[in-house]
């Protein structure tokens, strides 16, 4: 028998008795941080695996990893061990984030050992093809938290187009459209929007043998905050610029008697309009208008605000539909009436001047940022 075989088995015991010593019954730890939603997920997939979520105790450390949702609906992972070794990946789900955060457990922690009999069997996940997973990255030693993810071009950036009524603190009604674009800038959505509104005919109570064509083109600069309410965004917004207001008088010309002879007096068709013969004494036309002949076309350009409300429902994945509510205001506008101070207008044919406010109300399209 070799005389040096108990030597050895006794300096053998001696180096293995601090760690004998220190090992003793400690479940698997792991300490998770990162985004709320995404370590509710993962401790329960590592509870079903056996695994304590706590941080590191005397005599039990813990695997250290980090957790968020990543933008197409996997969790992102980054795991620190007991050896300052660190590894990120993206996998699928919770299932196999816990599942991987468990073997960094197995591979890293020391003075861990295995659960005794009395306790509960971990449960081990049905086989299953294990999915692709991209190579892991290596970062330096520290806490690792995972990159945010880089927004889409829709989630960034927005484009809306918009039929629009319009009604003015004169009464009258007018119709047309808006368009607007704008950018994400933190929690803004900063652009701007073109709108136009047309009235064809505006008579007045005063004037009712005398008519006008209305236009109003504007542009603003717009800043939005979109807020979500479950599947739906509103966004108070407010707009600056500036707007031309245009104004014309519609003239009327009478009917005037055709040469003798072209036609029978009795029949009714001898009475025809022509362009070109407008009567001067103010006899109203077949559309109840009258000649002026005061040639009235003005253009005013005024400052323009503008606070609106837009509400955005999802049609489709970046489509949604779009409401618009603003009330307007057009100061510095020309308030008085127009005409009605000349011979050939007097002041029974003015047309009403520019109207100071209006509201509109406004639907459309949406496509990209809500």
């Amino acid at each position: 028998m070799n005389r040096r075989a108990p030597a050895a088995l006794a300096i053998a015991a001696l180096v293995s008795a601090p760690r004998m010593a220190a090992a003793g019954p400690c479940a698997p730890r792991a300490e998770l941080d990162g985004d709320t939603v995404a370590v509710e997920r993962v401790t329960d997939e590592l509870s079903r695996l056996g695994v304590t979520v706590a941080a590191a105790a005397p005599g039990c450390p813990a695997v250290k990893a980090v957790v968020s949702l990543d933008r197409d609906g996997g969790i992102a992972v980054a795991v620190r061990g007991a050896a300052q070794r660190i590894e990120g990946r993206v996998v699928s789900d919770a299932a196999l984030a816990a599942v991987w955060i468990d073997s960094w457990l197995r591979d890293d922690l020391d003075g861990w050992s295995a659960p005794s009999a009395t306790a509960s069997p971990r449960r081990v996940p049905s086989a299953e093809p294990a999915p692709s997973l991209p190579a892991p990255t290596l970062a330096p030693p520290g806490d690792v938290v995972p990159a945010a993810p880089t927004r889409s071009m829709f989630e960034r950036f927005a484009i809306s187009f918009a039929y629009e009524q319009s009604w003015t603190d004169d009464g009258s009604l007018r119709r047309g459209g808006n368009i607007g674009a704008c950018v994400r800038v933190g929690a803004l959505c900063i652009g701007g929007r073109a709108r136009g509104a047309w009235q064809p005919e505006l008579t007045s109570e005063a004037a009712p043998a005398t008519a006008a064509s209305r236009s109003d083109l504007s542009v603003l600069a717009t800043a939005s905050l979109p807020i979500e309410l479950g599947n739906i965004f509103i966004a108070p917004e407010v707009g600056l610029g500036a707007g031309q207001f245009s104004t014309k008088r519609i003239e009327g010309c009478k009917p005037v008697m055709m040469p003798p002879g072209t036609c029978d007096p009795t029949d009714p068709m001898c009475l025809m309009p022509t362009p070109a013969a407008c009567d001067p004494t103010m006899i109203p036309d077949a559309n109840g208008f009258i000649y002026v002949g005061d040639e009235l076309d003005e253009t005013s350009y005024t400052p323009r605000i503008a606070l609106a409300l837009r509400v955005a429902i999802p049609l489709f994945r970046h489509v949604w539909l779009d409401g618009l509510a603003s009330y307007t205001l057009a100061p510095l506008g020309h308030r008085e009436p127009y005409g009605g101070g000349t011979t050939t207008a007097p002041a029974p044919f003015s047309i009403p001047g520019e109207p100071g406010t209006g509201f509109q109300l406004g639907v459309g399209l949406r496509v990209g940022a809500p």
